[in-house]
């Protein structure tokens, strides 16, 4: 993002309402947090200006919902 100094990635348990851990990375375009194990968690990232204000967590999927998601289209073949 122009003008971050830096990324910090936010990770909960796929149950949580809020970001439970953070780690700052630094100014990077990937990383890899060791003994963290994917499937366990959800993840987002946020930008971090060089005087330490954080823009908000962008995660990319839908979050708190337990159905499918997008919905499936109606169907409207007979049979």
């Amino acid at each position: 993002m122009p003008g971050a100094a830096g990324y910090r990635v936010h990770w909960r348990d796929t149950t949580a309402a809020q970001w439970q851990h953070a780690r700052a990375v630094g100014n990077v375009d990937h990383t890899i947090l060791k003994n963290v194990v994917i499937d366990d968690w959800f993840f987002g990232v946020s930008a971090v200006s060089a005087d330490g204000y954080e823009s908000p967590v962008v995660f990319p999927g839908f979050a708190g919902s337990f159905e499918r998601s997008p919905a499936p289209a109606a169907s409207t073949a007979t049979h």
